[in-house]
């Protein structure tokens, strides 16, 4: 076999033509034009080494940047046709290389782990710094738990669970509004391929499950009182007490039903507003993330935001 053209055949033997003899300019462009050739001749059952392409073109060798390049590839596919050994073997023959291919194999072998599986708590799980009341809702990608945190005198939370690849919370940390539920942390759990999102514990119910409890009122007989006396009622309401006193209470006890559906309209009109100032968008704006708080204050949540 000549060093300029070689002939391949598969497996019924037929002729491949022989590669272009063409090369590209500088060392780097052709390295990666002998790395192409190394892949395609190991496909077709040759398992050619890096030296055999630098010995045939000293200028690849000349340029680290380049040779490196070569090396690496044939680490590649050896580790892709089940040779196991495939690193050591390398770094013993291009030990002048050890540092530098050892930094690509360790970018390498961050690129190719596998995350865990994920796996969401239960209520009554510890959680890192938090212990977990009950589940208060869940989605597709998520859970949501009333929780307590230990660690500051047991302050009621919201921990909403996600998978780690969100980037939820660093849009949701850039957002301080009345109207709008904040971000107070966040924690990783890598063994559970899980992020902690912490929020404050609010009480109250969202909007649509305070409709669903006032169906059995005819709407022109609603007041805003009926939304307060629903409240009162809303599930977690038991686990943990809170204050029922605020301005917001007394808007909604004075109010008609219209009035204080309008009101609650105005109060999340100016939430957005204020997020889309910064150019962040609700992408999810439906009656089970508007949150009426047990003194009154109705609240945007769950806010999976673009920006």
């Amino acid at each position: 076999m000549s060093s300029s053209t070689f002939e391949i055949r598969d497996t019924v033997g037929a002729p491949r033509p022989p590669a272009q003899t063409g090369e590209p300019d500088g060392p780097l462009p052709l390295a990666q034009k002998l790395a192409e050739q190394m892949v395609e001749r190991w496909r077709w059952g040759e398992r050619p080494l890096a030296e055999e392409f630098l010995e045939r073109h000293p200028e690849v060798r000349a340029q680290p940047e380049a040779a490196i390049e070569l090396i690496y590839e044939e680490i590649c596919l050896r580790r892709e046709y089940g040779q196991a050994s495939a690193t050591a073997d390398v770094l013993e023959r291009f030990p002048q290389w050890r540092a530098q291919l050892q930094v690509l194999l360790d970018c390498h072998e961050l690129l190719e782990q596998t995350p865990p599986p994920l796996r969401f708590p239960e209520a009554g799980d510890c959680l890192g710094d938090f212990q977990l009341l009950a589940e208060l809702g869940r989605g597709g990608r998520g859970r949501v738990f009333l929780a307590t945190q230990p660690s500051l005198a047991g302050r009621p939370v919201v921990i909403k669970a996600t998978p780690r690849d969100g980037r939820e919370h660093l849009s949701l940390g850039r957002l301080q509004h009345t109207h709008i539920v904040p971000l107070y942390s966040v924690q990783d759990h890598p063994e559970r391929n899980l992020r902690a999102l912490c929020m404050p514990y609010f009480g109250g119910a969202t909007l649509a499950w305070l409709l669903v409890a006032l169906r059995d009122l005819w709407p022109g007989k609603r007041r805003g009182n009926d939304l307060l006396a629903a409240l009162h009622r809303a599930p977690a309401r038991d686990l943990l007490a809170m204050s029922a006193d605020g301005p917001a209470r007394r808007v909604l006890a004075g109010a008609s039903y219209v009035q204080a559906i309008c009101w609650i309209g105005a109060c999340l009109a100016d939430a957005l507003q204020y997020a889309q100032e910064r150019n962040l968008f609700h992408l999810d704006l439906k009656p089970s993330n508007v949150l009426l708080a047990s003194d009154g204050q109705p609240m945007l949540l769950d806010f999976p935001l673009a920006s």
